[in-house]
């Protein structure tokens, strides 16, 4: 069975820097600009760098379902008949479009994040 996954981005850290000291790597960069190395995986992860990918995941996360919505807003016949049955808040539009979690296809084409469902054989033909 095939899922869909929620609308949105994650990022993680390894943090290999318990790694680096037992076995005792030294590291050594050369870089232009500030930020150029605050990620790097071999270092502890600095509350500010940490701070600054949360800003740019959830601006990301914005971009995305401000595309979502204007490329599909026709096939969103599901949003439709809530808008104009409920008057749905924005707030209810993410909870009810955009912040479902992971759907089954079905659930995708009722929402109308899929046009339809076919199996790899019916793509084939």
């Amino acid at each position: 069975m095939s899922l869909i996954g929620d609308l949105g981005y994650s990022w993680n850290s390894v943090g290999l820097q318990r790694f680096k000291d037992k076995f005792n790597i030294s590291q050594e960069f050369v870089y232009a600009g500030k930020h150029k190395i605050d990620f790097n995986p071999f270092d502890e992860l600095k509350t500010e760098s940490k701070e600054w990918m949360q800003s740019h995941l959830y601006n990301k996360e914005h971009e995305l379902k401000v595309a979502v919505v204007r490329n599909r807003a026709t096939a969103f016949t599901y949003l439709k008949v809530l808008w104009c049955s409920m008057q749905l808040t924005k707030e209810q539009i993410e909870k009810e479009l955009l912040s479902v979690g992971t759907i089954d296809p079905e659930q995708g084409v009722k929402l109308g994040y899929l046009d339809g469902i076919k199996s790899i054989d019916e793509l084939l033909k």
